[in-house]
């Protein structure tokens, strides 16, 4: 969405006529700003993949709050207070999971339940999808689904249900990344043809063809959308589930990355 058409929305959640909604941004924001001035309010935006989104509708005074959440870190937004979320742990994870599957069966194999978390990489997402799945079938063991999701090859294909999709998820991240920085696009599906291998720059450079300070901004665009994490100040490794979605990137492209691929030796 583009600014104009996000403050548009919130107008017309203030109660604002869809006919009486302006068109120029800025009279927009104003509008907005006057509407929440000094009113107890939270206004939340999810989805947020610029600051430009969101710059607009950050009060100007005390009385309304807003929180954003997206994928993308806005480095640019002042005055504002970031928070990473963490993968949910095992404790976090059941209460989750309990919501959607017999609490009964979660407790009657606690170590399943707690290798079911971390096969799915504590992702809220995944884990609804696991959970739908063992609400759906009252007679799936939960040391079933582990052992269904154990191997690679299948999980992003089991970590789906109905209109809920963990491969659906990361080709939109990897669809929007592709279109800012096509290097840093390039790169993941790399990474994906030896996904548990030390990221080396001089190594991606050479047989991207690019420097390795090009390599270093790809990384660090990749790392920003949570596609890549940062070990230490030097150092990436792939997320347990974008790992998966990277080895099937590279699988897929591998006939057209055989143009560019440079033995770093031989070079």
């Amino acid at each position: 969405m583009t600014p104009a058409e996000v403050l548009a929305r919130v107008l017309r959640a203030l109660g604002v006529p869809a006919a009486e909604v302006p068109y120029g941004i800025d009279e927009l924001a104003g509008w907005v700003r006057s509407r929440v001035a000094g009113r107890r309010l939270l206004l939340v935006v999810d989805g947020v993949t610029g600051a430009e989104q969101v710059r607009p509708l950050i009060p100007a005074g005390p009385g309304p709050a807003l929180i954003v959440a997206g994928q993308r870190h806005l480095r640019s937004l002042d005055g504002v207070r970031r928070i990473d979320l963490d993968p949910l742990s095992v404790a976090e994870a059941r209460p989750l999971l309990a919501t959607l599957a017999d609490a009964d069966r979660l407790n009657a194999d606690p170590s399943a339940t707690a290798e079911l978390v971390r096969l799915c990489a504590g992702s809220v997402l995944a884990l609804r999808i696991a959970g739908s799945r063992l609400a759906s079938r009252p007679d799936l063991l939960v040391a079933t689904l582990v052992s269904q999701l154990r191997d690679g090859r299948d999980r992003l294909d089991l970590l789906a249900y109905e209109d809920l999709s963990v491969r659906a998820r990361l080709a939109t991240g990897v669809a929007a990344v592709r279109f800012a920085d096509e290097v840093a696009g390039r790169l993941l599906e790399q990474l994906g043809e030896a996904p548990d291998a030390p990221v080396l720059p001089e190594r991606s450079a050479a047989r991207l063809g690019v420097s390795v300070h090009r390599v270093w901004q790809a990384l660090e665009e990749l790392a920003d959308v949570h596609l890549l994490r940062r070990d230490d100040p030097a150092g990436y490794r792939l997320p347990a589930l974008v790992r998966d979605y990277a080895a099937e990137l590279a699988k897929v492209s591998a006939p057209t990355l055989t143009g560019w691929r440079v033995d770093p030796v031989a070079a």
